[in-house]
């Protein structure tokens, strides 16, 4: 769409400055005994352009008026004209940010096949923001937390809630093209989350609390996992890039994540098929494409699709088999339907997040999301 409005834009433009040049030579050649050789050089297209007359004529130089298409990029810039949308206004100095997550199903647990969680009802929770202390450096804090409800025929609901990894953000605002934003950022995890991903541990409480984190990261699609890593220490570098054409924003983003892992496995041979590792550095990469558009004036009813990609190098805690058995995915698809509302400085929006694939649908694991933004 992009590329089309710019090539009638440019053809636009071109017809108006041919007009306006054969209008002014009109009005210049208004005498009867001009001759007709010089009438049929000028509209030859082989005219010499080196020809002094011919270039000031031109509308090209310093003061020359801006195009009606310059001047709508410029206007969509500052939030007005026919371009603009209610996504692409001035950045406001800060900017707050939550997130409910409520997820339903099973988590993939390091072991033999496709060994999972039993069926579970989960609450991941969000909230932070970022505070501009320049116009293109901003800081930021994110706090996680999260709740499992454990469903078995023994006990019909164990419950543990745990204190995610809050994470210090860095970001780097700069524009990229006439209508588009990147932003290049850094997140450090501090090693404060509660529970233990080893499925060896004796103690049943951090246990508990490693299986809730456990239930938290896959319900977000394996895209946040920085949140809910307990022991380890988060290291997130990445960057996003939005663009804005009228009513609709595209955007993108990717980011690599690496958690450097703290403590050992208590029992690594307690499977017999296997033993339990803990990686020193667990890896993953995570990329993501979505668009939005906004299908009422200002904001006020818009709709949005998101895809992403979660690349799974090593995770903390892993199932290594004695027989060479066959792992699961280390690649893990998802998408996210949503629709929002813009109420002034707040942006409310609804999702749903699905796995394509991989071991989250295997596992058969989905969630509904709640979240909300605001600028002031």
């Amino acid at each position: 769409m992009r590329h089309s409005l710019g090539l009638i834009s440019s053809i636009l433009l071109f017809s108006s400055h041919s007009f306006a040049q054969i209008e002014g030579l009109d009005v210049e050649d208004d005498s009867k005994e001009a001759p007709k050789a010089e009438e049929s050089r000028r509209s030859s297209s082989e005219y010499d352009s080196n020809d002094l007359a011919y270039k000031e004529k031109s509308d090209a130089g310093p003061f020359a008026p801006k195009s009606q298409a310059v001047k709508a990029e410029e206007q969509a810039k500052k939030g007005e004209g026919p371009l603009s949308s209610t996504r692409n206004k001035p950045r406001k100095p800060l900017n707050l940010g939550t997130d409910f997550l409520i997820g339903f199903g099973k988590a993939p647990i390091p072991g033999p096949g496709n060994t999972t969680t039993n069926d579970t009802t989960g609450l991941a929770f969000t909230v932070g923001g970022t505070y501009d202390v320049s116009p293109k450096i901003s800081l930021g804090l994110v706090i996680p937390w999260a709740t499992s409800g454990v469903h078995t025929q023994e006990n019909p609901s164990t419950s543990q809630s745990v204190f995610g990894s809050p994470l210090l953000l860095g970001e780097y605002h700069t524009p990229f093209g006439r209508l588009s934003d990147l932003t290049a950022f850094v997140g450090i995890g501090l090693p404060l989350g509660q529970g233990d991903l080893d499925p060896t541990k004796t103690d049943t409480k951090k246990s508990q609390q490693g299986q809730a984190a456990r239930f938290a990261d896959a319900s977000y699609g394996y895209r946040s996992g920085e949140y809910f890593m307990p022991r380890t220490i988060p290291f997130v570098p990445g960057i996003k890039l939005a663009m804005y054409r009228g009513r609709l924003e595209a955007h993108g983003s990717t980011k690599l994540l690496l958690a450097f892992n703290q403590g050992n496995i208590q029992r690594p041979n307690l499977l017999g098929s296997g033993t339990i590792e803990k990686k020193s550095v667990a890896f993953r990469s995570v990329t993501e494409l979505g668009a939005t558009y906004e299908i009422l004036d200002k904001g006020l009813l818009f709709a949005g699709l998101d895809v992403w990609m979660a690349i799974l190098g090593s995770d903390p805690v892993e199932f290594s088999s004695a027989i060479d058995a066959k792992g699961p995915s280390p690649v893990q698809l998802g998408v996210e339907p949503r629709i929002g509302t813009t109420l002034g400085p707040i942006t409310p929006t609804v999702g749903y997040l699905l796995p394509v694939g991989g071991r989250l649908s295997d596992a058969g694991i989905s969630g509904l999301r709640l979240g909300a933004t605001a600028a002031f």
